[in-house]
């Protein structure tokens, strides 16, 4: 119950103070990245991690964009890249695929080192 109160209290829309808690579960997760720029940071720091794991170039790439999304969105929120009239972010419409699909091919390339070491040490 703790982490339902807490993902309630982060759920936050930073932009305009509503709360987004009565969201879907998958919307809410994106309002979380969208709304706490810095978890994009983290998450990008993470996926940079794994280069250890994979010794390719695609996951510090991807780690690098998700760390520039973060970035880019906190000068969203606090205006410096928007007006206060932009309401529809029409930006995510590109900006959330190509994460979605860089992440995503991280993860294959990853989980495929992580069984090839496994396999490996048999």
């Amino acid at each position: 119950m703790a982490a339902k109160s807490l993902l309630s209290v982060l759920a936050r829309d930073a932009i305009s103070g509503r709360d987004m808690s009565s969201c879907s579960f998958r919307r809410d997760r994106l309002l979380t990245l969208i709304g706490l720029p810095l978890l994009a940071v983290l998450f990008g720091l993470l996926v940079m991690a794994c280069f250890k794991l994979t010794h390719s170039h695609l996951p510090p790439a991807t780690g690098a964009l998700w760390i520039g999304y973060g970035i880019y969105e906190y000068l969203m929120q606090i205006r410096v890249l928007s007006s206060d009239e932009c309401n529809i972010r029409v930006d995510l419409l590109l900006i959330c695929p190509v994460l979605l699909a860089l992440t995503l091919a991280s993860l294959v390339r990853v989980t495929m080192a992580l069984w090839r070491r496994r396999r490996g040490l048999d």
